[in-house]
This record gives C-alpha cells, sequence and structure tokens, in this order.
C-alpha cells in the first residue's frame, strides 16, 4: 500500500513537471529589422494589427527633426495580426508577421529625391472595402508617421 502512494506521487511529479508546448509560441514571428530602429509603433484593433516603423539613421534623425526626405533614409513597416496573450488577460501580443514594407529615398536629378515603395512580404494592403491601395498613398501614410518621443 505505501509502494502505491509512493508510485503514485512519482508519476504526479513527473507529469507535473513537464513541458508541454505554448500553442501561442506556434503562431508567432518575429521580424529582424537589422541595424534599423524604432520610431515608432501603433496597434489597430478594428483590423486586429498591430505595426512597428522602424527607421535607419538618417530616418530617424530626418523624423525627430523634421529635415525633410533626405537621401539615404530607409522606413520599415512591420506589420503583425494580434493574438491574445496567455499570460495577461484581456491584452494582445504580435503573432504572425501580415506585411513589410519599406519606404527608401533615393538621390534623383537635379538636387531632387526619388521616392520608393516595396512590399517585401505579404499582401498589398487595402482600405476597409478590400480595396488595394495605392503605392502613393502607402508612402504618404508611412511617412506621415509621428515618432514616439519620451522625455
Amino acid at each position: 500500500m505505501k509502494n502505491k502512494f509512493l508510485l503514485f506521487g512519482v508519476i504526479a511529479l513527473l507529469t507535473a513537471c513537464g513541458h508541454s508546448p505554448d500553442e501561442q509560441s506556434e503562431k508567432r514571428e518575429m521580424f529582424d529589422a537589422g541595424l534599423q530602429k524604432v520610431i515608432t509603433s501603433f496597434a489597430d484593433p478594428k483590423q486586429g494589427t498591430m505595426s512597428i516603423l522602424y527607421g535607419n539613421s538618417a530616418a530617424r534623425q530626418d523624423v525627430l527633426e523634421s529635415a525633410g526626405n533626405i537621401p539615404g533614409e530607409v522606413f520599415t513597416l512591420a506589420t503583425w495580426h494580434q493574438i491574445a496573450n496567455p499570460r495577461w488577460y484581456g491584452t494582445y501580443i504580435n503573432g504572425r508577421v501580415k506585411t513589410v514594407e519599406t519606404v527608401s529615398i533615393l538621390p534623383s536629378l537635379h538636387d531632387n529625391v526619388a521616392v520608393v515603395y516595396h512590399l517585401v512580404k505579404g499582401s498589398a494592403p487595402g482600405d476597409k472595402r478590400g480595396n488595394v491601395i495605392s503605392s502613393r498613398d502607402r508612402i504618404n501614410f508611412i511617412l506621415s508617421l509621428k515618432p514616439s518621443v519620451f522625455p
């Protein structure tokens, strides 16, 4: 009888200490922005997404000083699907990457600049009706984002 209790206790201990894979971690995806730094972040609860705008040093300096488009700036907007946070009720964390978009400011003739939009990953973002948003509108949106500034 004593051996049965001991065996039951050992089995209970072993099963309690087992590690089951986190279901949510399988639905998450990270994004490597390389040497770019975070400029701002925002969430869109209606679409169930969250986004981070990254930029190289020229881009960060431009948005902080409102210098205007300077050749060499590169902005990257990464957007994730939101998933429920299993460790904090009522909150959300990033899931799989939905889109990655870049806007590059390149030198052009006659001291002008060329603004180039590139959809790196995902499908072209759409509006509320599902219509594809034009590259020009995406460029304007990405360049209009204000930096997060902490005192």
